[in-house]
């Protein structure tokens, strides 16, 4: 989960197995993009872009781990709205 200038608020255990993190400490407060980029020539800011914009995204991305190294992954990720407006950003991968 994001808030929404894309800064990580939550990540599940998965996360941080998938990425190769051991502790939230080392993820909580930083922007989503810095995780991932995207396969083609829009920029992972553009999903962001797009999520604030339509709601929601989907697509392939390339994660990139603590260790530096690159894996192909699928992110879902939405827009949750409340009564005043957008609150934060939830998404999965797999």
């Amino acid at each position: 989960m994001a808030d929404t200038e894309g800064k990580l608020t939550y990540v599940n255990p998965a996360f941080l197995k998938m990425w190769g993190y051991d502790r939230e400490k080392e993820v909580l407060g930083r922007f989503c993009t810095e995780f991932w980029k995207q396969m083609d020539e829009t920029g992972a800011e553009d999903i962001l872009i797009a999520v604030q914009e339509k709601g929601d995204w989907e697509g392939e991305l390339i994660g990139v781990r603590k260790d530096g190294s690159e894996f192909k992954l699928r992110l879902s990720a939405s827009l949750i709205i409340g009564k005043k407006g957008p609150l934060q950003f939830v998404a999965a991968a797999c």
